[in-house]
């Protein structure tokens, strides 16, 4: 992955509280919706654990929300550039850069919430197995940098459940109707030049380039 010029973006510990917010409402969501029968019962004790820090902490009742970390991953201006293995998602360059997602994944021993903010995501975990295999994405309590273009190690499941929800949001977008796809179209074509310097059409490119006419078709 390529991700442009590189970049370094200072914070402060406003960053966390925001990610805690993000996390606490996907969460809460997700638990007054009753979306989360798909979890093991032996999580569910950590899901009240996480909601409770992650409550505590932005009223200001707990310094930090730890053990429930919240990580960012920042996406901005970046490019998949060659295939990760033969089942990628012919869309994942729009999921990746520019799609909004949430849920909350979970395995038998891990489990996280999942909030894709356009090209970042953030995650905050409610039980965290293998806190080794995730490196250069925790936010820090009292602030930090984000370097851009880095390395980030992450679990090769994680991947696995990014093109999971990739290939899921291009199945959404096939149900959008006839006359709102119509719509979509024309407001591109009322503005070509402002459409063709677009992030959407970079990555679009992008996508075209690696897959090429099966870009436009869900696989």
């Amino acid at each position: 992955m390529t991700q442009g010029k590189a970049a370094r973006a200072c914070y402060g510990p406003w960053l966390l509280l925001f990610c805690a917010s993000v996390s606490w409402r996907v969460l809460v969501y997700h638990i007054d919706g009753n979306h989360l029968t798909h979890m093991d019962e032996a999580l569910l004790p950590s899901v009240e654990r996480a909601e409770l820090a992650w409550r505590e902490f932005l009223l200001g009742n707990r310094v930090r929300p730890q053990p429930h970390e919240q990580h960012i991953w920042p996406l901005a201006g970046g490019l998949l550039e060659r295939y990760t293995h033969s089942e990628m998602p012919t869309n994942i360059n729009r999921y990746l850069f520019r799609t909004t997602d949430m849920s909350v994944a979970s395995n038998d021993r891990d489990a996280f919430t999942y909030a894709k903010l356009g090209p970042f995501v953030i995650l905050g975990f409610i039980a965290m197995a293998r806190p080794k295999q995730w490196i250069g994405t925790r936010v820090n309590t009292y602030g930090g940098t984000i370097i851009g273009p880095r390395d980030y190690t992450m679990p090769k499941e994680f991947w696995e459940y990014i093109c999971r929800q990739a290939d899921r949001a291009g199945t959404l977008q096939e149900r959008i109707s006839e006359n709102q796809t119509a719509k979509i179209a024309a407001t591109y074509r009322s503005n070509l030049d402002r459409a063709a310097q677009s992030d959407f059409m970079r990555v679009m490119d992008q996508d075209v380039k690696l897959f090429g006419r099966r870009a436009f078709r869900k696989q």
